[in-house]
């Protein structure tokens, strides 16, 4: 808007000056590249890249004239510029509109009670960015065929990808250069876990995972409790009434700043990627009176023999305060099935069998569908630099090229 208003008064200031409209385009475009190299030199010189060593180049893909560059020649050891290997090969061999499609199939017969009798399968295809909102489309899709129960079991077939779903293995350089998720066919949220722990004024707990899964187990032991500070720099426990005094003068003055306090152990720092720089924001909360607001949450996974990820949540936190912590999806798979089993259920559909793992059969039927463009993803991919989706994009060039299940090899 800004430079179409702006190209309007060249226009106008050329009609009274006697220049054509021609003319007055190149003045526009002269003005409009004169700030970007002004914007791009003073990004340049700034405090993000003041130690770095910077190598740009910015070309016309109508004309092909280079409309800026500084120290374009100088040769940098890649890094995130390799992604854009990944996602042209897989816009090579899928197509530029090609689409990422999560199905739905199931095996047996729906009756005309609207029984099915057979199971039913959610088939992932490599899509991390598939949403709650996604699966809610599927279970929208299934409810209208009129299901009203299932006599099988949910599965979450992620075999579309082998079962090294970690990175700095199946790559073979034994480098963490990002901790991931596991790197699956079929996930969701992007392979993470949102656990909301949050006490009211009076006390009450409340833990929620969000998105709510049948594969996902949690078990809470947080405890509910303030520390409120004394006048001879010792404090009292509301929960527990104990008296502690602390070990140093020196940490005694700590405890008594003014500043807000709050701590996390998971979400006291929320990062932010740009590019492959992060940039860690910390988030604070306010304190009232003589109270410190305390959140000291922490979240530790394990496996039940049947599958289903158990999370222990622990720690403490005050009444009156929130707090969220995260955890990964062990068996990204059994978690998306089993938010699908969730989302069936609140729409009144009753299954009858359990939740696991395993590969759809070639004879089931697709009966609904989550579609999604492959240039949404890949834009993420290059934009964002985003490591997580671009190990997926990598697994899918396998799929792409016919190998099942899609190996690093």
């Amino acid at each position: 808007m800004v430079s179409r208003v702006r190209y309007v008064i060249v226009v106008m200031l050329a009609a009274l000056l006697g220049i054509n409209g021609a003319a007055a385009a190149v003045i526009d475009t002269s003005i409009a590249l004169r700030d970007l190299r002004t914007k791009l030199d003073k990004l340049y010189v700034g405090a993000p890249y003041r130690n770095s060593q910077i190598s740009a180049k910015v070309i016309s893909l109508r004309t092909g004239e280079t409309l800026y560059e500084r120290n374009a020649d100088k040769p940098l050891v890649p890094a995130s510029t390799t992604k854009l290997f990944s996602t042209a090969s897989l816009y090579t061999m899928r197509g530029a509109g090609a689409e990422l499609v999560t199905d739905v199939r199931v095996t047996g017969t729906i009756d005309q009670a609207g029984i099915l009798h057979g199971d039913m399968y959610i088939v992932g295809c490599g899509d991390a960015l598939l949403s709650v909102s996604d699966i809610d489309m599927l279970a929208d899709q299934i409810e209208r065929l009129g299901i009203k129960r299932i006599m099988g079991s949910i599965y979450g077939d992620g075999t579309l990808f082998d079962g090294n779903v970690d990175r700095a293995r199946y790559s073979g350089d034994n480098e963490n250069v990002e901790p991931l998720p596991p790197i699956s066919a079929l996930s969701l949220q992007r392979g993470s876990l949102a656990i909301v722990v949050s006490a009211s004024r009076s006390g009450a707990l409340s833990v929620q995972p969000i998105p709510a899964s049948d594969g996902i187990d949690i078990v809470n032991n947080v405890a509910v409790g303030v520390r409120r500070k004394r006048t001879n720099n010792a404090s009292v426990s509301k929960r527990s009434r104990k008296v502690t005094t602390p070990r140093s003068p020196k940490r005694a003055a700590g405890r008594g700043r003014k500043r807000a306090y709050y701590e996390s152990v998971d979400d006291a720092r929320i990062i932010d990627r740009v590019g492959d720089a992060p940039r860690i924001r910390r988030r604070g909360s306010s304190r009232s009176g003589r109270v410190r607001s305390i959140a000291r949450v922490s979240a530790s996974s394990s496996m039940t023999p049947q599958g289903i990820q158990r999370i222990v949540v622990s720690g403490r936190i005050s009444p009156g305060t929130s707090t969220t912590v995260y955890a990964s999806f062990v068996k990204p798979a059994i978690a998306t099935a089993g938010v699908l089993k969730q989302r069936l259920r609140t729409r009144g559909i009753v299954i009858q069998g359990t939740l696991a793992e395993r590969q759809h059969p070639e004879s089931s039927t697709s009966i609904a569908k989550v579609r999604r463009p492959l240039s949404e993803f890949a834009s993420i991919v290059n934009k964002k630099s985003d490591n997580y989706l671009a190990e997926h994009v990598f697994k899918m060039c396998g799929a792409a090229y016919g190998v099942r299940p899609s190996s690093a090899s």
